[in-house]
């Protein structure tokens, strides 16, 4: 198949008379409101707005943390994301009813972890504690 160029292709269209011009209505007369909107509307470039905006930050994590979301494919930022915004949920309700039976109102304590290990909280207790002293 043959690919023409526009102007070759604009040679070839026959010129309209006088009585077809005369013809000729607008498209948003000819066409329904969804059609019109169709062939007119612009398409923003680019990937749609989110409906809420992502704050870029910076962030250092432990070699093994990354590695560790890495690990699971693609998506892992997404991952990582979902977890900290449950870890920061449960951080503003440290409380909360049993799904079990909700009419008991039963209160039950969330457990969180701080430290990943007990090394790692005794090296915080010590920057901690060496941070008092140079104060």
């Amino acid at each position: 198949m043959v690919q023409r160029t526009a102007e070759e292709a604009y040679e070839e269209a026959p010129e309209l008379s006088d009585a077809e011009l005369a013809e000729m209505r607008p498209a948003r007369e000819v066409h329904s409101s969804e059609e019109f909107a169709a062939l007119t509307g612009v398409r923003k470039r680019g990937r749609p707005l989110a409906a809420s905006k992502k704050v870029p930050v910076t962030i250092r994590l432990n070699p093994d943390t990354v590695a560790a979301f890495k690990a699971m494919g693609n998506g892992w930022q997404t991952r990582m994301n979902e977890v900290l915004a449950v870890a920061a949920a449960r951080l503003f309700e440290p409380e909360a009813v049993t799904p079990e039976d909700p009419e008991k109102k039963t209160v039950k304590k969330k457990r969180t972890r701080a430290f990943s290990s007990r090394k790692t909280k005794r090296k915080a207790v010590k920057r901690v504690g060496k941070a008092k002293q140079a104060a």
